[in-house]
């Protein structure tokens, strides 16, 4: 088994537990489908965003990161004698008895964030719908600001701001999303999108199969229900990028 391919492993027994954090959903569907690959640097900073360990996704433990660094020893009850596990959860400690319970002791939840390595420029939604192509990249001094980010993205991925109340209640005007023109959106996913009009959209996506030229079709659902869908036939849009990341900001 290549490295590639034990961190693929390795980090599918942490999702099957933990699940997919909602926003690295497209990327790690990249890495556990070998569609994105699965460098050194790409591993290092998984397992420090999520506090696996250092080197949990390069290992063949078996011991399980549940949020957090797996202590592989277990030790000894000292009214019993039974063995307990114990397993460190973002500093909490999960304590699991012979019959695999577990019972939190300390839930400390927080804990250090990676350091943002990436400069992505913030662009208007004009600028967005007058896109040519899916992997048109904008230079840093063409946005009207940069954010950094610590996801891995690509040179052409680029940021935007929400506006209005169509994605509301998961995405509020003001909120920001970073998206990336070199990932394939994947049902569920949200993208931005484009019309015939030279006009960008942030919708979720769903695939609706391909019609009669063997072209896909697909719609872009808005999340608040007062809104309507929207089809790619009918309203001849055209999927630019597939979101990565989203930042809400704290509004008083």
């Amino acid at each position: 088994m290549d490295i590639q391919e034990k961190r693929r492993t390795q980090l599918r027994k942490w999702v099957a537990l933990n699940g997919t954090p909602q926003k690295e959903k497209s990327y790690f569907s990249q890495l556990l489908n070998a569609n994105a690959s699965f460098g050194e640097r790409a591993a290092r900073r998984i397992e420090d965003q999520y506090r696996m360990g250092v080197g949990y996704l390069d290992s063949d433990s078996n011991a399980i990161a549940i949020g957090g660094e797996a202590l592989d020893n277990a030790v000894e009850s000292p009214t019993n004698g039974e063995k307990l596990g114990y397993i460190k959860q973002t500093g909490a400690l999960m304590k699991t008895d012979n019959g695999g319970r577990m019972s939190k002791q300390f839930d400390a939840n927080i804990g250090p964030t990676p350091v943002d390595h990436r400069r992505v420029p913030v662009i208007s939604y004009v600028q967005a719908g007058l896109m040519t192509e899916a992997i048109d990249p904008y230079a840093l001094g063409q946005g009207f600001e940069t954010i950094m980010t610590d996801v891995e993205v690509s040179e052409s991925a680029f940021g935007l701001e929400i506006r209005g109340k169509s994605m509301e209640p998961d995405f509020f005007e003001g909120d920001r999303v970073i998206v990336d023109p070199r990932v394939e959106p994947l049902p569920g996913d949200f993208v931005v999108a484009k019309n015939g009009h030279e006009e960008a959209t942030f919708k979720k996506y769903r695939p609706r199969g391909t019609n009669d030229h063997g072209q896909m079709v697909f719609e872009l659902v808005p999340l608040n229900d007062d809104f309507p869908i929207m089809h790619s036939e009918r309203d001849h849009m055209r999927i630019i990028a597939t979101m990565v990341e989203h930042r809400r900001y704290r509004r008083r």
